[in-house]
């Protein structure tokens, strides 16, 4: 993404950097001493994270007693390892084997923050975008990202961020427009009573288009929502101008009709003839 055009500060947020203990068990050798891997981890969740032993009454309230090993004895992975596991043997006692001879026991770096939306796990991608519309910048990041990187299955790329308000925000103003032009069209006709001069008004409309993308390339500005709002309000204006100049039309029209009407009338003489 980073020979993309417009695409700058690219970066990856941080999630690895936590040191994790990992236990993995030898289902094998744990079979050998007629142990399951929940038997393990049991016993490790109660020496490691702590186990409720029982609850301890106080008059009306309950406290729940958890018990774990000292921090001296699960401080070090050799500790850990030291862990006794107890089994029972053939003649019905209980026998112990450290863990270590039942898992392999590693000190891991793991992730240190999970992103996590709509219950599922995330990796954010970061960037910003200048001297370009993002539109634009975005749809070239997708073409290469779909050429260049096969994704593994269950997983997808999703852009979010300004892109995903942007997408949002098209699909109003898909909706938005023409229920505009469409209210505005019934207004004028409810005004002149006419299509004639309904169009008339919206005449403005494609040259206020036109002088909004001059104008836009000449203050080398992308189009983007806000600019598309500022469009429907110059939709707005144009469609003002047009009834004011038709409305003036029209009442001048009238007053000619009426002058022709007056000039168009016999005159009398004083003794009434004609």
């Amino acid at each position: 993404m980073d020979k993309v055009k417009g695409v700058t500060d690219l970066d990856v947020f941080r999630v690895l950097g936590q040191p994790n203990l990992r236990i993995r068990i030898d289902r094998e050798k744990a079979a050998r001493y007629g142990l399951n891997t929940a038997d393990i981890n049991n016993v490790v969740q109660a020496a490691l994270g702590g186990s409720e032993a029982t609850t301890v009454l106080e008059g009306e309230r309950r406290f729940s007693l958890i018990v774990r090993l000292s921090p001296e004895y699960c401080s070090r992975i050799d500790n850990v390892g030291n862990l006794r596991i107890g089994f029972p043997t053939n003649g019905g006692a209980t026998a112990y084997v450290p863990l270590r001879e039942l898992a392999t026991i590693t000190l891991d770096t793991g992730a240190s923050y999970i992103y996590r939306e709509s219950n599922e796990r995330y990796i954010p991608v970061k960037f910003s975008v200048r001297g370009r519309d993002l539109g634009s910048t975005v749809a070239d990041a997708q073409g290469r990202v779909a050429r260049e990187v096969a994704l593994p299955e269950h997983y997808r790329i999703e852009w979010a961020g300004e892109f995903g308000e942007l997408k949002k925000a098209k699909k109003r103003l898909e909706i938005i427009v023409p229920v505009s032009l469409a209210l505005i069209v019934v207004l004028l006709y409810g005004l002149f009573n006419s299509f004639r001069d309904s169009l008339l008004a919206l005449a403005g409309i494609p040259f206020a288009i036109a002088g909004g993308l001059v104008a836009l390339y000449v203050t080398r500005l992308d189009f983007s929502i806000s600019a598309a709002i500022g469009f429907v309000s110059l939709f707005g204006i144009s469609v003002m101008n047009g009834i004011l100049l038709i409305t003036y039309y029209n009442e001048i029209r009238e007053q000619a009709r009426a002058r022709s009407r007056r000039c168009s009338r016999p005159r009398r003489n004083a003794c009434g003839r004609c």
